[in-house]
């Protein structure tokens, strides 16, 4: 590399650090109170983020594996035709939606509305796949295994007595937790006999304190994980603004004029 391009490659890491750091601080800013600057802060975050993910997406994923296979031997691959029109068939009508304008009459042109039926496609495809890879997930990794492990532990006779107690309520919790969230719990409780009812009440009570509980751990898990971030973007921000040429500018001044 040449004098001017290593110059020109540090001026540019300069000035992505000090917009980095404005960016940080900006934002930052919302723990004092809300400000325009920081919300300008964030649709530029937002921008970014979605801009580098589209191209990413566009190298990665659409090029190699859909428009080049395609233009090389379309007959090859006619099952790729299937994305290409559903992807084309969103666009079209988002980007119908973007640039319409109300008409004089207030009611849409038939095309348009047709459309808008098309281009629902593709999301109640994308929407239905995600959901049922989602609650499939949940099923077979979350909830089965839980019941699962709690019947292993609450039924086997060769488990300790720890052991049975942790599986017991582990299966009660859960058993309690999805009544509670799936069923009317007072009109349940209110349709049983007096013994049944004080039992089911508790078992009720159990599943929802569980809720409680595991809400708070998530959100737990939820402010560790932010902070580690915080604390890792400070630690980078304050390493690199050390060692970059305008601090060291910076630094020089302030020795000259205040020793």
């Amino acid at each position: 590399m040449t004098s001017l391009e290593l110059t020109t490659s540090s001026a540019l890491d300069s000035i992505g650090l000090w917009v980095g750091l404005a960016i940080s601080l900006t934002l930052l800013s919302l723990i004092v109170r809300d400000n325009p600057f920081a919300r300008l802060a964030q649709h530029i975050l937002v921008g970014a983020a979605l801009g580098y993910a589209a191209i990413l997406v566009v190298r990665q994923l659409l090029a190699p594996r859909l428009f080049a296979p395609l233009l090389e031997d379309p007959g090859a691959n006619p099952w790729l035709l299937a994305p290409l029109v559903l992807g084309l068939l969103l666009w079209a009508a988002g980007g119908e939606r973007l640039i319409r304008t109300r008409s004089t009459t207030g009611a849409d042109g038939g095309w348009r509305r047709l459309l808008q039926m098309l281009g629902a496609a593709p999301v109640a495809l994308m929407l239905g796949v995600t959901i049922g890879v989602g609650v499939t997930g949940a099923l077979q990794g979350t909830l089965l295994p839980q019941f699962v492990y709690a019947a292993d532990f609450g039924f086997d006779p060769l488990a300790s007595g720890s052991q049975i107690l942790v599986g017991l309520l582990t299966l009660l919790i859960t058993s309690g937790a999805l009544i509670h969230l799936f069923a009317d719990a007072e009109g349940l409780v209110a349709q049983q006999p007096g013994w049944v009812r004080s039992a089911l009440a508790a078992w009720l009570w159990l599943g929802k304190r569980g809720l409680w509980l595991a809400a708070g751990f998530v959100f737990a898990r939820l402010m560790a994980s932010r902070f580690s971030l915080l604390i890792g973007r400070v630690e980078y921000l304050m390493y690199t603004v050390s060692q970059s040429t305008l601090w060291q500018w910076a630094e020089s001044i302030w020795q000259a004029f205040f020793g």
